[in-house]
């Protein structure tokens, strides 16, 4: 019998993941696996696992442990999209959640179809996952599993069938999304693997990790293993695909400025939105854990000198900011709240802050004031807000910040404080390192405001002390 271990995350790179495979498939099936067969594997690995970066207890395929499970298990978050039937049995065994937080351990949304989503919190035995204490082991028992219960899979295993391979799967119900979302990014990966393998050249790999101050700052048009590493870094949090591999080319650029956008450096100070990768900015791709990116601004309390309108924005951003609102796991862009974000959209699981942007106006001032729609891209948004007059050069809380690449990429958030001296925005925006946060950002750094309230209110708010951003050198904040 086994027993219960510690939901733990287990990261690994793909080469290692590659061999532990390698050594599985020969000792269950006695010979060596194709290229093609192991980039199969490894594709379908790395989307169910974020990469490997959020692999619990080395589940390679995030296998349940069902009550027929003799091996060792765990318990975490997971969702599903299910029939709305399925939903009510999960209902039906709901109990109150063991992992410190209040609710219960399932939530079901309903969906357009007669659908559901469910998301289910410990120790619900719907995210009861099998769990292992070697990556050996979990690799045994991920190909075992493809092998013998998902048989009919197996053949396109063999012959570097992704497409097929995809197909005969959710068949089999090994996942629950549909084929047409979750097809397009295995077909991505098994072309990067197969690469990869097929040259030997490792790709998705870098040399391992060196102190960020021996890093090479790295620009647009740099090349060598070096700008590889960047690149793996950025994909592995979803940011870039598409990219020439080893050139810092103008999709790692586009890449670089958006996660300068929504992260801080080692000492909280916002990023310089540049493109160029020095010590602040390689140490907040190295450092993007909940705690480091913490800035411990605190929420200001006044609404004194705001019209009702933005003291109600302001009072909804900051209730939702008060809750510790992140996503689950980190990169997923996803959790409870998060999905709400999105509406009746039918959308989730993208970049989320201008869904945010949207949810809140509507749920404060019981409208949507930018042109009547529910905006989810930044440059629509700002576009829409444009043709409506609605720029200002005299931003104020409650106000919508945008920050905007000639790409189309960008960012938004809330104002919801400016510094005595008009060059710091005191902000609260979603989908910034991972979670819904406090920000402070250089004036400088923002494209425009949207004042998408027009109730006429004026510059005499009480305003936060002054940030001074003039003592900080480009090298700390690059």
């Amino acid at each position: 019998m086994g027993k219960r271990l510690e939901a733990v995350e287990t990261p690994v790179s793909a080469l290692e993941v590659a061999d532990a495979l390698a050594q599985a498939w020969r000792t269950r099936l006695g010979n060596d696996p194709s290229n093609a067969a192991l980039a199969v594997l490894l594709a379908q690995s790395a989307l169910e696992t974020g990469h490997w970066k959020h692999s619990y207890c080395y589940n390679l395929g995030n296998a349940k442990a069902t009550r027929s499970w003799d091996g060792d298990w765990c318990f975490y978050y997971a969702d599903e999209i299910v029939p709305a039937a399925r939903a009510e049995l999960a209902l039906a065994t709901r109990a109150p959640r063991t992992d410190g937080h209040a609710g219960h351990d399932v939530v079901v949304k309903a969906l357009p179809n007669h659908r559901a989503q469910v998301t289910l919190y410990p120790d619900h035995e719907w995210c009861r996952f099998r769990a292992f204490e070697t990556l050996q082991a979990g690799a045994e028992d991920y190909l075992g599993l493809l092998h013998e219960r998902f048989a009919p899979a197996w053949a396109a295993v063999e012959s570097g069938d992704p497409k097929t391979f995809v197909e005969r799967l959710k068949e089999l119900r090994y996942f629950t999304a549909s084929v047409e979302r979750y097809l397009p990014p295995v077909l991505s990966l098994f072309g990067k693997f197969d690469k990869a393998l097929s040259e030997r050249v490792p790709v998705e790999v870098a040399a391992p990790l060196v102190d960020v101050g021996r890093r090479a700052t790295l620009r647009r048009g740099d090349t060598g293993p070096a700008v590889a590493e960047l690149q793996r870094i950025l994909e592995g949090f979803g940011r870039l695909e598409g990219f020439e591999a080893g050139t810092f080319d103008t999709k790692t650029d586009d890449a670089v400025r958006v996660f300068q956008m929504q992260h801080i450096g080692r000492h909280g100070r916002p990023l310089s939105v540049d493109g160029v990768v020095g010590p602040a900015t390689w140490w907040a791709l190295l450092h993007t854990e909940p705690e480091a990116q913490k800035n411990h601004l605190v929420a200001p309390t006044s609404r004194a000198g705001l019209t009702s309108a933005r003291a109600r924005v302001l009072d909804l951003i900051l209730a939702e900011h008060a809750k510790n609102v992140h996503e689950v796991p980190p990169g997923s862009n996803r959790s409870p709240d998060i999905d709400e974000y999105w509406g009746n959209t039918g959308i989730i699981g993208k970049a989320w802050c201008c869904a945010f942007v949207s949810w809140a106006l509507k749920r404060a001032l019981g409208q949507l004031p930018i042109g009547g729609q529910y905006h989810l891209g930044v440059a629509r948004m700002w576009v829409a807000a444009r043709e409506l007059r609605m720029e200002t050069s005299e931003p104020k809380p409650g106000d919508v910040f945008v920050q905007l690449l000639d790409s189309g990429s960008g960012h938004t958030g809330f104002v919801v404080n400016v510094s005595e001296d008009g060059q710091t925005i005191y902000t609260c925006e979603g989908n910034c390192a991972n979670r819904l946060k406090l920000g402070q950002r250089s004036r400088s750094s923002i494209s425009h405001f949207i004042d998408c309230i027009a109730d006429g209110q004026g510059n005499d708010f009480p305003r936060e002390r002054n940030l001074v951003f003039e003592d900080v050198d480009g090298s700390v904040t690059r």
